[in-house]
């Protein structure tokens, strides 16, 4: 299958991007519903610009990229199916007042016989209009709607590893950084949250960091990396342990993983052994003096 990806700013938690003069909100949404039912949502479409513009609008299938929190749209001419075809717009073209705004109303139409489970499409809103005959698509922006539909629903998320994002050795201080990757096993998205908590040998709290501050999701049957760092400003000298907890459904157990690693702070390490050296001429030379 073809699939074509589009340049768009929308990181792990796919926040709306500018383009050119005019913006389009919510960046994602989130909707849930029973089998042959209808639900109904809407896309605001916002034009900065000093004139008026008319905007065109359609649905297309966007897959998540491995190990990554951007979208991979596929082209409507590739493949349509699913979500982006219960999706009925409104309006697929709406002009828009110079610094003026427009809502677009859409339903989604549930089908009666698809499987419980989350599905997922993109509302592309462009300045040029969509033809069959394109090759790629001029998109300017999208909203991406996440469908749930209710039923034997299971959320499933499995944790694979955590480290530090790069090399494991000694740290100067108990700032630092982090990574770890999850993959979600069930039918439906999930938003893993909790914390990374950095402590000494002693128990003490030196850092503390939200483990997903964008809110970014896992797709069912993708597996995706997140990255992070912690601040401390306390003074910390040898082992300390960096403790990530996270949640993700309020019926499922968190999911809790470690790794260790040192803090030797070279400027004290340095004066210290400074002043060791000076101390050791220092009785050398009274020794010395008394022969």
């Amino acid at each position: 299958m073809k699939r074509l990806a589009l340049p768009l700013a929308i990181a792990a938690i796919l926040l709306p991007e500018l383009a050119g003069a005019f913006s389009v909100s919510p960046a994602v949404i989130e909707l849930s519903g029973n089998r042959g039912t209808s639900v109904t949502s809407q896309v605001v479409v916002k034009n900065t610009a000093a004139v008026a513009q008319t905007y065109y609008l359609q649905t297309i299938k966007f897959a998540a990229r491995e190990n990554s929190g951007s979208p991979m749209f596929i082209s409507p001419q590739v493949d349509r199916s699913g979500l982006p075809q219960w999706i009925a717009l409104s309006k697929t073209r709406v002009t828009v007042q110079a610094q003026s705004q427009a809502t677009v109303p859409f339903t989604v139409a549930v089908p009666t016989d698809v499987a419980s489970g989350s599905y997922e499409a993109a509302i592309v809103i462009s300045t040029t209009p969509f033809t069959t005959n394109d090759t790629s698509i001029q998109a300017h922006t999208a909203v991406l709607v996440l469908f749930t539909v209710n039923g034997e629903t299971n959320a499933k998320l499995a944790l694979l590893d955590f480290g530090p994002a790069g090399k494991n050795g000694a740290s100067g201080s108990a700032s630092g950084t982090f990574q770890y990757r999850v993959q979600n096993q069930g039918n439906v998205f999930v938003t893993p949250t909790g914390t990374v908590t950095v402590k000494d040998a002693f128990g003490r709290v030196l850092a503390e960091a939200d483990a997903n501050p964008d809110g970014g999701r896992v797709l069912p049957g993708m597996t995706r990396t997140y990255e992070g760092s912690f601040q401390s400003d306390l003074f910390a000298f040898g082992p300390a342990t960096a403790v990530l907890n996270l949640t993700y459904a309020d019926d499922a157990p968190a999911l809790v993983s470690s790794y260790s690693f040192w803090v030797l702070p070279m400027i004290p390490l340095a004066v210290l052994g400074i002043v060791l050296v000076g101390i050791c001429l220092a009785v050398i030379a009274v020794r010395r003096s008394k022969r």
